[in-house]
């Protein structure tokens, strides 16, 4: 088949593989499927699940109402290391490095999957993750919720190489190193930081926006009664930041301002030409408005 050729996958164990006759009439996503090369994708518990179809001038297509969800086929046999890989050329490419088994996922979207099932069913084998080239991050991840290893591609590879392009251009001794020399990935450094009080006198002094009273980082919360002028006060804390003037006798490092008008937006040009008129000037070129509707809780 073209493709076995153009892989470079000559010797590789064929078994379960068919071919789609040359005159069968099957379509998928629009594209003619006849002289496809048959890829069988087994479930979990080895039964026939769905099927991908490769042709000889066209994208790989999977089985129309058949989820590849879980699925995956084998290439070799034995009780060596189990390389986890995307596409089949990739897992041709594991082998004829190095005789080993290594598992077809159907794309990146299944590997944690049929990693997770790889495990349960052979928990004491050596699992290696074999990510495209983009995707070694998401693969440490996973082996590191399996306790699997990684064998990621060299650097300045594009995006989506495979270790079939690496040994076709380097050849398959130098994809044996690097499979040979995959290694469980780094624990992730704990999320949270436990301070003692010694680490607490060590910490740099608090940086301010408007000394004593605005964080230059962080969250700050103005709040009082309703109708007690609270927006007033913002706009003029906003401004003074905005223009590098104290507030208040507060020192105020200047910076540029963004004030979101969540609420009373209609009103809030009579509170600026309010600011204007009671200081004799236009607000800074520093301080910006946004007075459309704006969500916060707005994912987009």
């Amino acid at each position: 088949h073209p493709y076995i050729v153009k892989k470079g996958a000559a010797g590789v164990p064929l078994e379960g593989l068919r071919l789609l006759p040359q005159d069968d009439p099957l379509r998928i996503g629009g594209h003619r499927m006849a002289g496809a090369l048959v890829v069988p994708a087994h479930g979990p518990a080895g039964e026939l699940q769905s099927l991908q179809l490769i042709p000889a001038d066209g994208p790989k297509m999977n089985l129309a109402g058949a989820p590849m969800a879980g699925a995956s086929h084998m290439v070799g046999t034995g009780d060596g290391p189990l390389y986890v890989c995307e596409g089949i050329g990739a897992a041709w490419a594991c082998w004829q490095a190095t005789g080993a088994r290594a598992v077809v996922c159907f794309g990146w979207g299944n590997v944690a999957r049929v990693a997770a099932q790889l495990r349960q069913r052979e928990q004491a084998a050596r699992l290696v993750l074999v990510p495209d080239s983009g995707k070694e991050a998401e693969a440490a991840a996973i082996a590191r919720e399996l306790g699997a290893a990684v064998a990621a591609m060299p650097e300045g590879w594009p995006a989506n190489s495979d270790v079939g392009d690496l040994a076709q251009r380097e050849g398959g001794d130098v994809l044996a190193a690097l499979l040979e020399a995959a290694r469980p990935p780094e624990a992730q450094p704990p999320r949270y930081r436990l301070l003692t009080g010694a680490d607490l006198r060590g910490l740099p002094p608090q940086p301010w926006r408007v000394r004593g009273v605005l964080p230059a980082e962080g969250l700050a919360a103005l709040y009082g009664p309703s109708a007690s002028g609270k927006s007033f006060l913002a706009l003029d804390l906003a401004a003074a930041i905005a223009d590098g003037r104290d507030w208040f006798a507060h020192r105020v490092h200047a910076a540029p301002v963004v004030y979101v008008a969540l609420e009373g937006e209609a009103g809030f040009r009579q509170r600026v030409a309010a600011w204007e008129h009671a200081h004799g000037c236009d607000l800074p070129a520093g301080l910006h408005l946004v007075l459309q509707p704006f969500k916060l809780t707005d994912s987009d």
